[in-house]
């Protein structure tokens, strides 16, 4: 069984799928600054830590601002959800509206004007799109294999692919420039020695392929 994650940040890998999408780009030096003890980690009330303490303070995704709205809002989990749908419809005349209520809501519950001002201006990136946990997570652990394999296995990782992608002309130049930056010999096609997919001739050498060859069939 593969244990590897146990030696990395495997949040720092998940807030950083999050981070580098429209909504909370522009947190990313923040962020940085704060992760690397830069900074002072800061919490826009108490209540806030509960559901920011992982990400220093930053709402980074979406399920943080749901939490947010539910427990300094009062919101219901099916009205969270219907703000977070709100917020990234991208629409001005659905967006507007529900931050308009979420100010009204927040000062309801004895919020002060500061720290409703400083919520709003978290919220606001994410109707550019913010990203949801659950997704960063997946994207994470794919990142994080695939760079183990890449790390780990050169010349099985680049022969595969290459392989997936042998029809896409564009792709195969990256991947075959990337290959020979690694220090991996991509060899010509030869009819003697080559198979229909891109091979592993020896350490450190991939034979290309022939079916990588446009007008040319498997057959």
């Amino acid at each position: 069984m593969f244990t590897g994650l146990n030696h990395v940040d495997f949040n720092s890998l998940m807030a950083g799928v999050a981070l580098y999408r429209p909504g909370p780009l522009a947190f990313i030096p923040q962020y940085q600054a704060r992760a690397n003890g830069l900074e002072k980690v800061r919490y826009v009330t108490p209540e806030y830590e509960e559901f920011t303490k992982e990400t220093f303070g930053i709402l980074v995704y979406q399920e943080q601002v749901m939490l947010l709205v539910q427990r300094m809002a009062g919101y219901t989990p099916g009205e969270a959800d219907s703000f977070r749908k709100a917020i990234g419809k991208k629409k001005e005349s659905v967006m507007r509206p529900a931050l308009e209520e979420l100010r009204r809501r927040l000062a309801e519950h004895n919020h002060k004007q500061e720290v409703i001002d400083e919520i709003i201006k978290q919220i606001e990136p994410f109707v550019g799109y913010g990203f949801n946990k659950s997704h960063s997570v997946a994207y994470s652990l794919i990142a994080y294999f695939t760079a183990y394999l890449k790390y780990h296995y050169r010349e099985e990782f680049f022969t595969a692919l290459l392989t997936v992608f042998e029809s896409q002309d564009t792709k195969v130049s990256n991947y075959v420039q990337d290959a020979r930056a690694q220090g991996i010999s991509i060899l010509k096609p030869s009819v003697n020695r080559s198979d229909s997919e891109f091979k592993i001739e020896a350490e450190g050498v991939i034979r290309y392929g022939l079916g990588s060859i446009k007008g040319l069939g498997e057959k």
